[in-house]
């Protein structure tokens, strides 16, 4: 999962949601959803797929709401199944 603010833009948001992009074909080929979005994501949606990206307002800020969306993104993709 990729994450940025959206006034970060020393660290290229649209950038990094590209690099997810070019990854996609790959993850496809190995049998996963890859990146579930076709174009940058409005600010605050979380893309939740196995690449997922979510761009927040302002700057680079970690914060509680921030940390909830990296907990339940883990939460999703790396639990162990039985």
């Amino acid at each position: 999962m990729f994450t940025n603010g959206a006034d970060d833009h020393w660290s290229d948001p649209p950038g990094q949601f590209n690099v997810l992009r070019a990854a996609h074909p790959v993850y496809r080929m190995l049998g996963t959803d890859g990146l579930a979005a076709d174009e940058l994501p409005p600010i605050g949606k979380l893309v939740e797929s196995s690449l997922g990206y979510y761009l927040q307002h302002g700057g680079h800020v970690i914060d509680r709401s921030y940390w909830r969306i990296f907990i339940e993104f883990a939460d999703k993709h790396l639990k162990r199944r039985r």
